[in-house]
């Protein structure tokens, strides 16, 4: 689903290219007001946004705009992932954290459940 705003003042489209949009929440509700200002509300669709597109054509009524797709939750699932789960790549987002260092030694590891043998030993290195 895509969602366009129309006449915006340009310096909104400055703000919203300088803080980005990619992966904030979104959620599209369908609004209800009576006289007295009092109103009731339902969400639509939810979900979060991807990259925004601009179009600079002046301030005005059908002037600068942007246009923001969000994707729902299903949709997320079937992408595949930038992120793998080993320790060069879990480094690359945190400096100094050694959290996934044993993951490629452990795959090699026989388990013995419930036997009284004793795992091999662990070597730890670079």
């Amino acid at each position: 689903m895509e969602v366009k705003l129309n006449g915006l003042d340009s310096s909104i489209l400055a703000e919203t290219n300088v803080r980005g949009s990619r992966g904030r929440r979104a959620r599209l509700l369908f609004v209800v007001f009576d006289q007295a200002g009092n109103y009731a509300a339902d969400i639509l669709f939810s979900g979060r946004m991807d990259a925004a597109r601009f179009a600079f054509a002046g301030n005005g009524q059908e002037g600068n705009s942007i246009t923001v797709p969000i994707i729902d939750r299903m949709a997320e699932w079937s992408r595949t992932g930038t992120e793998r789960w080993t320790d060069e790549n879990h480094r690359a987002r945190h400096e100094g954290d050694r959290f996934f260092y044993a993951i490629a030694q452990m795959s090699e590891w026989p388990i013995y459940w419930g036997a009284t043998k004793d795992a091999p030993a662990f070597t730890y290195g670079d």
